[in-house]
């Protein structure tokens, strides 16, 4: 992802850098961009859609809170991490994605204790579910 057309520049220039290193060519030709458009909207919505596909497979088995945590943990988060190192993950998909983790964990029920207890390791009571805003939080700095 580049941001303006100093960094355009500046990556084709390494591939001629490349090119003269290696011996291959790139075909700019076949080379395409995608625009100056936002694709984080796209991006994170294919990522909540694979999530939200993911939960039907777990919601009817009878698992007990930890079995949901590995789930959780395991499975959901999990496509998000890699994103969310290159992109920013707005509000509205931190709260679709939150929605979707803590309605598998209470299933679809009235949520009984506070997320951010929820987030506490297992020897401080909670069942270390992530706080998505937290988590992403942390890896930006």
């Amino acid at each position: 992802m580049l941001p303006d057309n100093p960094s355009i520049h500046e990556v084709f220039n390494t591939f001629d850098f490349y090119e003269r290193a290696s011996g291959a060519k790139i075909n700019k030709g076949k080379c395409k961009g995608l625009g100056n458009v936002d694709c984080t909207r796209s991006n994170w919505k294919a990522k909540i859609q694979k999530i939200n596909n993911i939960i039907p497979a777990w919601r009817h088995r009878d698992l007990s809170y930890k079995g949901k945590a590995l789930v959780i943990n395991s499975l959901l988060t999990t496509t998000l991490w890699y994103n969310a190192t290159s992109l920013p993950v707005p509000s509205w998909a931190i709260a679709q994605i939150e929605e979707s983790m803590y309605n598998l964990f209470w299933d679809y029920k009235r949520h009984l204790v506070n997320k951010d207890i929820l987030a506490l390791p297992v020897q401080h009571g909670g069942f270390n579910i992530p706080r998505i805003k937290t988590k992403n939080s942390v890896s930006e700095t």
